[in-house]
């Protein structure tokens, strides 16, 4: 597992994000354990001209039913659970995790945050504080099989917090992007669990927005988490 520090200004840019619904979860001092419902994965679709999202979709291979967290030795384990199968994909399909060191504080001010991305047989940890920031290549410690995906990395790798728990907001994430079709569409799936907005049947399935968007609903956190994701793919594709 190798072990590298980046810059305070990257360190700065990462904080900021990834503090986006970090207030972790009551729970043993390393162990964790989070339940989802199926069926609820959303899609997102842009173009120059338009924008929208549905809800409730099928994609049982990025629809998480359940992420979990275990200590043994000081080695943390996490497993991720999916309906489907985990799959390895050159089109970006993305299993990711979010813990939090929340050092026993209510303010979130001096939490250690980190997202642990796997893509694709690659994975890395990214995390800490304004004090200390680590990036860890994980990709020796990830393997999958059927529908559950495993990590796991050491406690002295990333300063021996005194506890770490699943973030309170988005504890798991996961990404599908199809290939593009038509030239300037883009499109992708995403399941986070916990979930934080429940779409009852009296609500629209489908949201859809001309450029510049009307003034409603907007993707909301998911698309922070997004970008972490996207920053932690593009060091993995730098390393291939």
């Amino acid at each position: 597992m190798k072990r590298m520090k980046i810059g305070r200004l990257g360190a700065a840019v990462l904080v900021g994000m990834l503090l986006v619904g970090a207030v972790g979860t009551v729970g043993a001092a390393y162990s964790d354990t989070v339940n989802d419902g199926t069926g609820d994965v959303m899609h997102w679709h842009f173009s120059k001209n338009a924008w929208g999202w549905s809800y409730n979709n099928e994609r049982p291979n990025i629809d998480i039913t359940q992420i979990k967290m275990s200590d043994s030795g000081g080695i943390i384990t996490l497993t991720m659970k999916v309906k489907g199968t985990i799959i390895d994909s050159e089109r970006m399909i993305t299993y990711m995790f979010f813990i939090v060191d929340d050092k026993g504080t209510a303010t979130i001010d001096d939490d250690s945050t980190y997202v642990i991305n796997y893509v694709n047989g690659e994975s890395v940890l990214m995390g800490g504080d304004e004090e200390e920031y680590y990036m860890l290549d994980l990709s020796e410690n990830a393997s999958h099989s059927g529908d559950t995906l495993t990590t796991h990395f050491s406690l002295s790798a990333i300063g021996n917090p005194g506890q770490l728990k699943f973030s309170e907001d988005s504890a798991g994430f996961t990404t599908d992007h199809p290939e593009a079709g038509e030239e300037g569409i883009g499109e992708y799936y995403s399941d986070v669990v916990p979930d934080e907005d429940v779409v009852t049947p009296d609500e629209e399935k489908e949201e859809k927005y001309s450029v510049p968007g009307e003034k409603g609903k907007t993707p909301g956190f998911e698309a922070v988490f997004a970008v972490a994701g996207l920053l932690a793919v593009a060091y993995l594709l730098r390393r291939r």
